[in-house]
């Protein structure tokens, strides 16, 4: 079984991510290694795209292994479907979600990330980081601050404040302080 999961990095395609997914959280902890590993190193054209799909469909601990194969693939494309995943009721998925947003991220998801920050206090330190992680990758520091801003006139209290401060300080974008 080790040789055929081993093997289905090389020769398999999108067809085998479905079984490759089930073994990562079922059977020996080496099968799960190598399904994983293969996951990560499947070649095709659709391979992220089919993961992607996988990631929709699959449970919570499935979920976490795949966001995580897309985030060690750099597979961009994957940024809006982990950017729904961040409002998982599993928090395992949810940070899994935001970790690999933080990599895999553009500027189109600043402004919701921006929004989460502001309005939703659950893994806000998460949150916080992979804004700031898109904002430096894309250059989009002083549009990241500028909605953080706003955010910070409304704040209504004291942590949701503090919050935004550090995320501010970390972006370090001169033009939040004028």
């Amino acid at each position: 079984r080790m040789a055929a999961l081993n093997a289905m990095a090389s020769l398999g395609d999108e067809s085998v991510i479905q079984l490759l997914a089930a073994r990562t959280v079922q059977g020996e902890p080496l099968e799960q290694s190598a399904a994983q590993n293969s996951l990560v190193s499947l070649v095709g054209d659709r391979a992220n795209s089919e993961i992607v799909i996988q990631l929709k469909e699959s449970p919570p601990a499935q979920q976490v292994v795949l966001i995580e194969a897309l985030a060690k693939r750099q597979a961009v494309e994957a940024a809006p479907a982990l950017l729904t995943l961040t409002q998982s009721d599993t928090p395992a998925v949810r940070t899994a979600s935001l970790a690999a947003l933080g990599e895999l991220g553009s500027r189109d998801q600043i402004a919701a990330l921006a929004e989460r920050l502001i309005h939703d206090t659950s893994l806000q330190d998460l949150t916080g980081q992979a804004l700031t992680q898109i904002a430096h990758r894309t250059g989009e520091t002083q549009d990241a601050s500028r909605k953080l801003l706003e955010g910070l006139k409304t704040a209504e209290t004291r942590p949701l404040r503090k919050t935004l401060l550090y995320t501010l300080g970390q972006l370090k974008d001169d033009s939040a302080l004028e």
